[in-house]
């Protein structure tokens, strides 16, 4: 900031605490750095999901939120869009359906907020 201030041919204040608001240097603060994790997952053990909108545009085709699934073991992603909310039960069974006999092992945990 003292850079700044001279460069610009501006004063320095005296009061620092005025310049920096607790809210900023919190935000802008690093955290500890977290472990890693020791389990190892194996394919479909568990799957993240999370339902994401509603846009504020509308695709298309009508479109106004997306499904995610996430596996795992191989942060292999698959997107699914869908018109309303209560598509995302019916979305799930034929994803589930899929992968399943795609890999030929079963869903066994499904976290979601």
């Amino acid at each position: 900031m003292h850079l700044v201030f001279k460069h610009c041919n501006l004063s320095f204040p005296n009061k620092v605490d005025s310049i920096f608001c607790q809210s900023c240097c919190a935000g802008k603060s690093h955290r500890l750095p977290s472990h890693d994790s020791k389990y190892v997952y194996s394919p479909l053990e568990l799957i993240f999901t999370d339902l994401w909108g509603p846009a504020h545009i509308t695709s298309h085709t009508g479109y106004k939120y997306y499904v995610t699934f996430v596996d795992a073991f191989s942060r292999y992603t698959w997107i699914f869009p869908i018109k309303t909310k209560i598509e995302t039960l019916s979305v799930f069974q034929t994803f589930k359906q899929v992968v399943e006999l795609h890999l030929n092992c079963k869903i066994k945990q499904v976290q979601s907020d």
